[in-house]
């Protein structure tokens, strides 16, 4: 029966840890030793990488955790309000300058509850206290798509299990992805990235996306792609990023904000770059916003048009520098095109 419970333990710890590392930060040290803390007082802790190797993170990523310490305590216990102040006490008696300590429990906690119990210990300890419990952790499982994971280090039984059959193509996607992965992983310097590096991260984002990885792995990867290119790429490479992860976000996520977000980033980079080939990429991308900003009678909205108007602007200044005959006539085409952005609905019967 104790060895039973002590499995039951460590594999919750096991998931708990992982679970950390793809949401909260990915810098997680191996327990090592005794079960429940073991001498270290905490069940796992950051620990400290540097500004550069953080670029290379693709999942919980935050701000300061390349830096900062944090706890993980992980309990199973019933009790767990006692069991977390046990917790934090002893974990602030090591003097070691934890700035966060994180209790993850698998026990349903009361918002209330909660929320009274970070409050009381954070202001006793000085340390910022987050009890992370059941509830947050199945939010965080079935939004992120990491069942996977979860069944997996759970050892959790199901009748039924997805088999995805994986045609050529997909095939070809894997393959291609797993050979990346592994050579970002053994080739690239964080400290110095390469301009063909920085096309193979964004390829890496782009096979996430069509492979259907969790949002959160894709987007981590596409993060990390833009990143890497301000520190390290040009405009034109960050223009790249900013389009791929438009399309991504209005046909794979759905996700209106994201979509705006990355959208207005290429329209400031088009500004700096001038060039007929990034208006167009822009261009295209207006078509799909203007989804996002039409009236019930299929007319664009007056925020709509500001940007249409915006964007003709500097397409007809392109269009007047004879100097570059290409990029002129490019400019006088997606102009035409923008002309059909803007037609009214002449039959308000059609929808």
């Amino acid at each position: 029966m104790r060895s039973t419970i002590r499995n039951s333990y460590l594999a919750f710890e096991d998931f708990a840890k992982q679970l950390c590392e793809k949401i909260i930060c990915p810098n997680l040290l191996e327990q090592t030793g005794p079960v429940a803390g073991g001498d270290g007082k905490v069940d796992t802790q950051s620990f400290p990488v540097s500004e550069q190797c953080k670029t290379l993170w693709y999942v919980g990523v935050n701000d300061n955790s390349n830096s900062d310490r944090w706890a993980f305590a992980v309990s199973t216990q019933e009790t767990w309000k006692a069991k977390c102040k046990k917790d934090v006490r002893k974990i602030k008696e090591t003097n070691r300058g934890y700035k966060k300590i994180f209790c993850i429990t698998n026990r349903y906690a009361k918002a209330d509850q909660r929320s009274h119990l970070e409050d009381e210990l954070s202001k006793e300890t000085g340390i910022d206290v987050r009890i992370l419990d059941l509830s947050w952790i199945l939010d965080q499982v079935f939004r992120n798509k990491l069942e996977k994971l979860a069944i997996e280090t759970l050892s959790i039984d199901i009748e039924w299990r997805r088999d995805i059959e994986i045609g050529s193509s997909d095939y070809s996607k894997n393959k291609r992805l797993d050979e990346i992965k592994l050579y970002i992983k053994d080739n690239v310097d964080p400290s110095s990235i390469l301009s063909y590096q920085l096309d193979l991260m964004l390829e890496e984002a782009v096979l996430s996306k069509e492979l259907e990885h969790s949002f959160i792995e894709s987007q981590g990867l596409f993060d990390r792609a833009i990143l890497a290119s301000k520190r390290h790429g040009n405009e034109h490479q960050s223009f790249n990023c900013h389009y791929q992860y438009c399309w991504a976000s209005y046909w794979w996520y759905e996700n209106k904000s994201l979509f705006e977000e990355n959208f207005f980033k290429c329209f400031d980079i088009a500004l700096e770059i001038n060039n007929s080939d990034k208006w167009g990429s822009v261009v295209s991308l207006l078509f799909l916003y203007s989804t996002y900003n039409r009236d019930e009678e299929g007319n664009l909205n007056n925020d709509m048009i500001l940007v249409v108007d915006r964007v003709s602007q500097h397409l007809k200044a392109l269009s007047l520098k004879d100097m570059m005959p290409s990029n002129s006539l490019m400019s006088s085409f997606y102009l035409e095109m923008l002309k059909l952005l803007k037609i009214q609905n002449v039959n308000p019967d059609f929808r």
